[in-house]
């Protein structure tokens, strides 16, 4: 252990003292569950958030890799956030009235709309298991409930891009429609568990809950792709394969226009993450074309050499 709880951490990096209190309520349980940083998350924290180097965290499986770059990404988007203005217009559930799709972001004002952390991955199913954490970490009812109070209404916006993510031939209306419905079950059962909880005085979880295992829809998680090209993601989730196909093709190009716009805003304070996650594979060839893969994404947003945090892990 480091001996840094989250609110030492942001202390420890100089952060005033109300903006290191947010950061602790809003990721002290939830991201950490209350345990201090290990040496390795505050070290990775210290070196991407406070001196902007780069960063290669080398564990085993479950040493808190994931939360060791997670830390400086959500570090720097809970201090950006503060200067954001009162969003506009709040989404409505569309699928119920109309079969276009309007964007869970349509409308919204007071900031900025671009990707501030790209995380890749080599394969699908890892994708899959970060978005269970993010969905914990970002769009949980308490975390809602401090955003709207905290952030006039914001979210911290994150979306999957693989093959997998719905786009408009496949019928996004039905689609939106059982997202929903999963979602509104889940939350069902959740509350069904909870009231047994209290009636056999039991602690809080000891039934289980079903969220965050469901995505629902008009919430932190952008769910299709036209959402996400309509704005683009805080946090984009995606592999090499389909984000080498992104850098070429029109459909998606308003993620990366967006993203240039949002670095050119700013170029101090709008930083770029680039997080790749299973270092390891990324050898000889493939790790050649892998670089030159992430030097044609960096040159496509325009990101000054200083605006770019690179983070990376690996288990061997």
């Amino acid at each position: 252990s480091s001996g840094y709880s989250v609110l030492d951490a942001a202390r420890a990096l100089g952060l005033d003292d109300g903006l290191a209190e947010q950061i602790d309520e809003f990721l002290g349980e939830p991201l950490m569950e209350g345990h201090e940083l290990y040496e390795h998350q505050w070290l990775a924290l210290q070196a991407a958030f406070e001196q902007r180097r780069d960063v290669v965290v080398s564990g085993g499986t479950g040493s808190g890799k994931t939360e060791a770059f997670l830390l400086p990404i959500l570090f720097s988007m809970l201090a950006e956030s503060g200067s954001w203005l009162p969003r506009g217009a709040s989404p409505t559930p569309w699928w119920t009235t109309s079969s276009k799709l309007i964007p869970s972001r349509e409308g919204e004002t007071g900031r900025l709309p671009g990707v501030r952390a790209l995380v890749m991955y080599p394969m699908n199913a890892l994708v899959e298991d970060q978005l269970i954490r993010l969905r914990r970490v970002l769009d949980a009812d308490t975390q809602v409930a401090w955003l709207d109070k905290h952030r006039t209404g914001h979210r911290f916006y994150f979306g999957r891009y693989t093959g997998q993510t719905p786009a408009p031939r496949d019928g996004l209306k039905g689609i939106y429609q059982q997202a929903a419905a999963r979602a509104a079950s889940a939350r069902a059962r959740d509350d069904r568990a909870a009231r047994l909880e209290e009636e056999r005085g039991l602690s809080e979880g000891a039934l289980g809950r079903y969220w965050p295992y469901v995505a629902r829809p008009l919430a932190a998680e952008q769910l299709s792709r036209p959402e996400m090209t309509s704005h683009a993601p805080d946090i984009l989730i995606t592999n090499f394969s389909m984000l080498n196909v992104m850098l070429m093709r029109d459909g998606e190009a308003e993620i990366f226009s967006q993203t240039a716009a949002y670095l050119e805003a700013d170029r101090d304070a709008h930083r770029f993450f680039l997080v790749v996650d299973e270092l390891h594979p990324y050898r000889g060839t493939a790790g050649t074309e892998i670089g030159l893969l992430l030097r044609k994404l960096l040159h496509r947003v325009g990101a000054a050499p200083e605006q770019v945090t690179m983070i990376a892990a690996s288990a061997s």
